[in-house]
C-alpha cells in the first residue's frame, strides 16, 4: 500500500507539473482541471465524483479516530470512578443512572462513544472554519507544524537509519 500511495503521488505531481508547462499557469492548477484535462468532460466529473467520496470516507475515519483519542483522553482524565447513583435495583439502565456530580457527567460522555466523536468533529470544524477566515491562524498554524513535522521526520530517521540494512 505505501508502495502504491507513493506511486500515485509521483505520478499526479509529475502530471501537475506537466499541465503547468501546457498552461503556462504556475497557480490554481488544481486535480479537477487535471482530470478533466486529460479524461475528457464526463471522465473527470466521473473522477471528481471518485475524489471526493475518498476524500468524505478518509475525513470520516480522522474524525472517528480523532473522537475515539479524545474519548480515551477523557477516560485517562475522569479515571475509573463511577459515582453513578443506582436507583432501586443492582442492574443499572439508562433509566437507573442518576448523575451525582459533574464526575459521573464526565464519565457518561466517556460512556457513550458518540458524544466524544461529535466533541471532537465540533472542535474541528469550529478550528477550521476560524483558520479559513482568519489568514494570521493559517500563518501561525503552517509556522509551527512545518517544523514540528520536519523534526518528527528527522527524528524517524535517525531512529530507523541505523537499523537499515
Amino acid at each position: 500500500a505505501w508502495a502504491y500511495m507513493t506511486i500515485s503521488a509521483l505520478l499526479t505531481s509529475e502530471l501537475l507539473i506537466n499541465r503547468c508547462g501546457e498552461t503556462g499557469r504556475v497557480r490554481n492548477v488544481g486535480l479537477l482541471e487535471l482530470y478533466t484535462s486529460y479524461l475528457g468532460e464526463s471522465g473527470g466529473k466521473m473522477a471528481g465524483v471518485g475524489f471526493l467520496l475518498v476524500s468524505y470516507l478518509v475525513m470520516g475515519v480522522y474524525l472517528s479516530e480523532g473522537g475515539d483519542t479524545l474519548r480515551e483522553l477523557l477516560e485517562m482524565t475522569v479515571g475509573s470512578s463511577d459515582g453513578i447513583v443506582e436507583v432501586g435495583s443492582s442492574v443499572t439502565t439508562a433509566s437507573t443512572m442518576v448523575p451525582s456530580s459533574i464526575g459521573d457527567i464526565s464519565r457518561t460522555i466517556v460512556d457513550n462513544p458518540f458524544i466524544p466523536r461529535a466533541l471532537f468533529a465540533t472542535l474541528m470544524g469550529s478550528f477550521l472554519f476560524a483558520a479559513s477566515k482568519i489568514d494570521s491562524v493559517q500563518r501561525t498554524v503552517t509556522h509551527f507544524f512545518l517544523p514540528v513535522t520536519l523534526l518528527g521526520f528527522a527524528a524517524a530517521m535517525a531512529v530507523g537509519l541505523p537499523t537499515a540494512d
